[in-house]
């Protein structure tokens, strides 16, 4: 619903001449902006989005907390540290088993947050010195310039509309995107 069909048809059709993955034809020909997509990627997986400056802008206590070889290897940047919380940007959801043993490594809780392959690749050159392919430096550099948009509030796919926590305020046409701030659901009435 964030695309039309003929957008999503051009955008084939683009990946077919030109490859890669759906989400950097879609960003390459600017039907959508980063952010939101990085949302809707981000619900796919049941996680939470990182936006483009949370990345871009990562803290350095979460910089320090985990060690570059480790960030670079496991295709992360850490971008908040709270407590003993270190929250990570990642394209996909790390194996359990490899967030366990990140756990036990730096000696912190994991969370990992969604982002674009691009973002995700622009950061590990910005931190971390990893180089970056001629098309997605094109692609870095032309999102600098654009509105990451706003994260919009995605239900993962299969998820219950009768959760605790529900969007705010509903949207009765389904059509847009809803906002991403979360309300719990009002107390019921005391009995009479």
């Amino acid at each position: 619903r964030v695309l039309s069909v003929s957008k999503i048809e051009e955008a084939l059709q683009q990946q077919v001449l030109s490859g890669g993955a759906i989400e950097t034809v879609l960003l390459e020909l600017n039907f959508v902006p980063e952010d939101v997509l990085s949302a809707y990627r981000a619900a796919l997986f049941g996680l939470l989005p990182a936006t483009r400056e949370e990345v871009m802008r990562a803290s350095r206590e979460a910089l320090r907390q985990m060690p570059m070889e480790l960030a670079r290897s496991l295709s992360v940047i850490p971008i908040l540290h709270e407590g003993r919380s270190l929250v990570v940007a990642a394209s996909d959801p790390l194996p359990e088993q490899v967030a366990r043993q990140v756990r036990a490594q730096i000696g912190c809780e994991l969370s990992v947050r969604i982002v674009t392959q691009v973002r995700l690749m622009a950061g590990l050159a910005h931190y971390f010195g990893v180089e970056l392919d001629a098309r997605m430096r094109r692609l870095a550099d032309a999102l600098r310039k654009r509105d990451p948009g706003v994260i919009p509030y995605v239900r993962p796919p299969g998820a219950s509309l009768n959760s605790s926590l529900r969007p705010f305020p509903p949207n009765p046409f389904d059509d847009e995107p809803e906002s991403r701030e979360l309300v719990a659901p009002e107390p019921a009435p005391p009995p009479p």
